[in-house]
């Protein structure tokens, strides 16, 4: 049974997006336009205005770069109550280590929802998914990323929103 998707032209089963050999092809060219992009970017704002300090949080730095790289690692569904999820996948270890490394660097890290697995091959990976998981495995006090799904995140069984 399919389940509507933010992507009407994709197959989806339980909101998860059926990604095939020709879709993977398409993301991995459209997630590295989008990370070149967000990274050129980013690496004006940085070299223009510069990061903050994390002793001096009132004095820009010019030190920092964008980075990106394999700072996950994926796992795909593999086949489910019948049906064959291909490459879409699930984040199945950050490596929180190296994030750390990157982010005392004064580096912002990016990321993108195409992911490996321990073998190599690539992993479509829910976007809010890797966001939360990253978070989570950072023990992070806040979350900034880019969604084409607007939202607002709340504690579970709480009215009031996280931003508030």
């Amino acid at each position: 049974q399919a389940d509507t998707c933010s992507l009407s032209d994709m197959e989806c089963r339980n909101s998860v997006r059926v990604c095939g050999a020709q879709t993977m092809h398409d993301m991995e060219q459209e997630a590295g336009y989008i990370r070149y992009e967000v990274e050129r970017v980013l690496n004006r704002h940085l070299r223009m205005h510069g990061g903050m300090s994390p002793a001096n949080p009132h004095a820009p730095l010019l030190n920092g770069n964008v980075v990106g790289g394999n700072f996950y690692l994926a796992k795909t569904y593999g086949n489910v109550d019948g049906v064959d999820y291909e490459s879409a996948g699930y984040v199945d270890r950050v490596h929180t280590q190296r994030i750390e490394q990157a982010l005392k660097n004064n580096d912002v890290v990016l990321l993108t929802t195409v992911g490996s697995s321990r073998l190599g091959d690539l992993v479509s990976v829910n976007g809010n998914h890797l966001a939360a998981s990253v978070a989570t495995s950072l023990q992070a006090r806040k979350l900034v990323y880019f969604s084409s799904n607007g939202g607002v995140l709340r504690k579970r069984g709480e009215k009031q929103s996280l931003q508030d």
